[in-house]
């Protein structure tokens, strides 16, 4: 039980409660209300109590006191809001509320008792009906389950709490009692329909543009749309919701009506709509008409509000990869705080689900590197199997000083060491031709266990510089596959070749230098597809399955005497996409001179790991290519 002071005694004395004068009598009244009783969730309402002169000749009242009980088993009083007072009663003693006010909260319901001034210099008439006390309830926990009808509790007016027990009467400022009656209210706990509805924006890949990482303005349209059972189609009269962002690197516009709100009034659109915008999200209620006369169905999503966006100037400076974030669903935006809830039939509310947005933002710094995506293969066999991939560079056009030169780079090619070794690297003709064919001044390639490491300085003296305004090749990097974890291998296994900046100690950088400085890089990462089977062995002409004598021999017949070759691929085993003399050469060189062996896949069968020539291989019957 919660009590304020209680000047019994003044209270006693001046409400004169054996002299009941009958010629004039006042009545208490709230509002009925509905809730939905979702089991596992607990209701807060407040009920404001209005009093009125309902007989005789209006009077100036000088204060009053009464009753009301409820089922303590569905809701309870909160304590920390007992009691407020609103209105005219709020208003007394310019803002400070009445001159005395003690209330009790007893188990099953409470008492109120207060005199407008201690000295009765202000009075109230009620002649019309005013708003004089809120009291705020929740329902009690558990309450709501297994609920499958509606609950309806009455509130009522009592006789019989406090101690000692309080009359309800109005007391005239000459000390008479008036008649006070409460009129009964019904707080409704609905039981919760079959009905869901979902808030959702489709998920976006966004590009910035710009200099400085760039920026990016995008619309997010948030619709509505009824699941479950299509039986169970709702007309809907508003709506309510909120969501929230990152506010480092994102802020909201505005709020706008929907497509889908368009139409109501003739066109006019929704009675009410109101967007209000928060450094972090926004909210956004609407009321299709005030009456109930228009409503939505949403058996199909249907879009309700678009809110525009745009990133925080510099967000993205100096990023080099995708950032992800996303749009959630918030449920303490606002003042009241606004949940996310669909209004249909009778004003009942209905809580929403809100899906949450994602988002993928790719920066725009200076220059962009791509590992392309490719398909190389491997012997289910063996587990063997090698590709090579090239990478490429170029400056944004959006780059202020673009086309730029630059001065050199360095970067770091990460792969799963479980699946992938590294077997070599290097770098472009167009690094690799610099001062006149004797390459940078410096340059640097490390093969560890799990990357590749480049680095290079065209010109200690800062003569030399190279400039990126279209795709230019700039590294290569080639590997073989761990055989242990692809042998015996049926199914495709993909594998990620990312562009980093995490490899080696110190980790290498992933920038290019200009004026001396670093300038980012946007790293695309490769996916490598390595699929079982097929391909073709380099080298192997004749399709016998071996590298022999007999190869470079067949080669020749092939170019000179009418000779014939099914699979071009395996010809050219210099790997420089034509087949001629100098393949039937190269492997010359190897068979008797000590020459480099045939480019990969060389010894088992795979892939051409340099795909884009003309070159085909239209039949390669290899036993090692199963």
């Amino acid at each position: 039980m919660k009590r304020f002071i209680f000047f019994a005694s003044l209270l006693g004395c001046f409400i004169l409660f054996g002299s009941v004068v009958t010629a004039q009598t006042f009545q208490i009244s709230s509002a009925d209300q509905n809730f939905v009783g979702t089991p596992g969730s607990t209701v807060p309402f407040s009920a404001t109590f209005s009093i009125e002169q309902v007989s005789g000749v209006t009077q100036e009242m000088c204060g009053f006191q009464f009753q009301y009980s409820h089922d303590p088993s569905v809701v309870s009083i909160d304590p920390t809001e007992f009691p407020t007072t609103v209105g005219e009663v709020a208003a007394l003693n310019n803002g400070d509320g009445p001159g005395f006010m003690d209330g009790q909260i007893i188990g099953s319901g409470f008492t109120i008792g207060m005199l407008f001034t201690l000295d009765f210099s202000e009075t109230i008439s009620f002649g019309t009906s005013k708003p004089v006390l809120r009291i705020d309830y929740e329902s009690v926990p558990g309450a709501f389950n297994g609920i499958t009808t509606d609950i309806v509790m009455p509130i009522v007016q009592s006789n019989d709490l406090g101690n000692p027990i309080i009359d309800n009467i109005m007391s005239t400022c000459a000390g008479a009692a008036l008649p006070l009656a409460g009129l009964p209210f019904n707080i409704t706990f609905l039981a919760p329909p079959p009905l869901l509805f979902d808030i959702s924006s489709p998920d976006q890949s966004l590009v910035a543009t710009g200099p400085n990482g760039g920026g990016v303005s995008f619309d997010a349209d948030f619709s509505i749309e009824q699941g479950g059972d299509p039986a169970d189609l709702a007309a809907t009269q508003g709506f309510q919701f909120a969501y929230r962002h990152d506010p480092t690197l994102l802020a909201v516009d505005s709020v706008a009506e929907g497509a889908a709100l368009g139409g109501l009034d003739g066109g006019n659109g929704p009675e009410y709509f109101d967007g209000t915008i928060y450094a972090d999200g926004f909210t956004v209620g609407c009321i299709f008409d005030f009456f109930g006369l228009e409503t939505i169905s949403f058996e199909d999503p249907l879009t309700v509000t678009t809110v525009s966006y745009s990133t925080i100037p510099g967000a993205f400076l100096g990023v080099d990869d995708a950032v992800d974030t996303a749009l959630t669903v918030a449920g303490d935006l606002g003042n009241p705080a606004v949940d996310p809830v669909i209004v249909v039939g009778g004003g009942v509310a209905i809580f929403a689900t809100g899906i949450p947005v994602n988002l993928s933002i790719q920066p725009n710094p200076p220059f962009t590197m791509i590992c392309p995506d490719q398909t190389a293969s491997f012997s289910p066999d063996s587990g063997a199997g090698s590709f090579s991939t090239t990478l490429t560079l170029q400056e944004n056009p959006d780059n202020p000083t673009f086309p730029t030169d630059t001065q050199g780079f360095s970067l770091g090619i990460a792969h799963d060491p479980a699946l992938l070794t590294a077997t070599g690297g290097a770098f472009a003709s167009v690094v690799a031709g610099m001062n006149g064919g004797d390459g940078p001044d410096f340059e640097d390639i490390n093969l560890l266990s799990n990357g590749i490491t480049y680095g290079v300085v065209y010109s200690f003296q800062g003569e030399t510089f190279l400039e990126f305004s279209a795709v230019t090749d700039l590294v290569s990097a080639s590997y073989d596959t761990v055989p242990a974890a692809f042998a015996g291998e049926t199914e495709d296994v993909a594998t990620i070749l990312d562009i980093t900046d995490t490899l080696g100690l110190p980790p290498v950088a992933l920038v290019v230098v200009v004026d001396s400085q670093a300038a980012a890089i946007f790293g695309q990462d490769g996916t490598i597809t390595l699929t079982p089977g097929g391909g073709f062995q380099r080298g192997d002409v004749n399709t016998d399955g071996s590298f022999d004598i007999g190869d470079p021999i067949s080669a020749l017949g092939f170019l000179f005497t009418g000779g014939t070759v099914t699979c071009m691929l395996a010809l050219d085993a210099n790997d420089d996409s034509s087949g001629d003399i100098g393949d039937a050469i190269y492997m010359l060189g190897n068979l008797f001179t000590g020459g480099p062996p045939p480019f990969p896949p060389f010894g088992f069968c795979g892939a051409d790991p340099t795909p884009g020539g003309t070159l085909d291989c239209a039949d390669y019957p290899g036993s090692s290519c199963p």
